[in-house]
C-alpha cells in the first residue's frame, strides 16, 4: 500500500469517526421516544412526527423552538389532538431554549405540552 493510500484510508476513519459523534438525528430520538404513529401524513402531505391518541407531537433541536411551536400548532388544528412538543437540548441551553418557548406559550395563551430530552452524542446502529 502506497503512502497515499494509508493517507487516504487515515482520513476515511477519521471522518466516520467524527460524524458518529456528531450526535444523532431528529428521526432517531422520535423512534426512540414516540408512543404513537411515527411520521403520520396529514392531506397537505405534511408530516406529524408522532401521532398518538391524545397529541399531535412536533420533535425538534431546541434552538428551532419556534418552528416546533408553529408545526405542532398547526399539526393540533389539522387532527383535533392537542398539540405536543419534544424539544431536544443541551444541557448547556436547555433553559435559554425553553424560557423562550415557554415565554410564546403564555403569550399566546394556548396549551401546548412541552417535554426535553437530552442530545446523545452518538449515533444509533
Amino acid at each position: 500500500m502506497t503512502h497515499f493510500q494509508h493517507n487516504t484510508i487515515a482520513i476515511i476513519l477519521m471522518v466516520t469517526a467524527f460524524k458518529s459523534l456528531a450526535g444523532w438525528k431528529e428521526s432517531n430520538y422520535v423512534e426512540l421516544y414516540c408512543e404513537g404513529e411515527i411520521e403520520y401524513v396529514l392531506h397537505d402531505n405534511s408530516r406529524v412526527d408522532c401521532l398518538t391518541e391524545t397529541h399531535a407531537i412536533e420533535y425538534d433541536y431546541g434552538e428551532k423552538w419556534a418552528e416546533a411551536l408553529g408545526q405542532s400548532i398547526f399539526y393540533s388544528s389539522q387532527t383535533g389532538k392537542k398539540p405536543g412538543i419534544v424539544l431536544i437540548v443541551k444541557k448547556s441551553s436547555k433553559d435559554r431554549y425553553l424560557a423562550r418557548l415557554n415565554a410564546a406559550i403564555s403569550h399566546a395563551n394556548i396549551e401546548i405540552d412541552v417535554q426535553t430530552v437530552s442530545i446523545k452524542e452518538t449515533n444509533l446502529k
